[in-house]
């Protein structure tokens, strides 16, 4: 009894206490600890899940702040990833743990906390850009919101094309700009991509910041089109 006893308050201190964690201090846990191993309510050994599969319980798991992103969708921590595989993951977890599966207010907002979480790791995996920024952050590089091109002829380029934005008269002239800065952001992707494949962590970190550039263009250009 007193083991149990003591083996919940340490689950439990141990939660609490990388409540506050940055996203990446999880790199030190291994895969083998994704998710409790015991009940966060009842103290049994669940064998990982996220709910409890006793009956008298049911309780649905705390978030996983333990791990990381790529690890919780059981994903190599790589730039490269199947889309369609952590698309289906996700909805499989999403169908699971959904707060309406659930009738007990404790469980119901235990369920939206997880749920939430769940979202955001998803939302940050899907995204090319989140996805490079989250990956660097998990090797201790990080891009700040003020930080700036370094590349001269990347920033003529995005001031040209800018200019290009603002002076287009028709829908037709700003989908050719589309097409072309969707062709340098898949491009940069694949730049990205071996970067991050090679562990030059700081030369990815130089291709993101022009990928966030280009990317912001793109949306100029996006946004214009819908009003000219």
């Amino acid at each position: 009894m007193f083991t149990r006893f003591l083996k919940e308050v340490t689950i439990k201190k141990f939660n609490l206490n990388r409540l506050n964690q940055p996203s990446h201090y999880s790199r030190a846990f291994s895969i083998n600890t994704r998710f409790l191993k015991a009940c966060s309510v009842c103290g049994n050994e669940i064998d990982q899940k996220l709910i409890c599969p006793f009956k008298d319980c049911g309780s649905i798991q705390p978030p996983p702040y333990s791990i990381n992103y790529f690890e919780f969708f059981e994903l190599n921590p790589s730039y490269k990833i199947d889309p369609q595989s952590l698309r289906l993951k996700f909805f499989d977890i999403q169908r699971k743990t959904h707060p309406d599966n659930f009738y007990s207010k404790t469980n119901a907002g235990s369920s939206e906390d997880l749920s939430s979480w769940v979202n955001k790791a998803y939302e940050t995996l899907k995204n090319p850009l989140s996805r490079a920024i989250y990956l660097l952050e998990l090797n201790q590089v990080y891009i700040g919101e003020s930080m700036e091109l370094r590349d001269q002829s990347i920033l003529l380029e995005i001031m040209e094309l800018n200019e290009a934005i603002e002076d287009a008269q028709n829908a037709d002239a700003l989908h050719k700009i589309i097409i072309e800065v969707k062709v340098k952001l898949r491009d940069l992707e694949n730049q990205i991509a071996s970067e991050f494949d090679n562990k030059n962590y700081k030369e990815a970190q130089r291709l993101v910041i022009n990928f966030k550039y280009f990317q912001n263009t793109l949306l100029s250009a996006q946004k214009r089109q819908e009003i000219i």
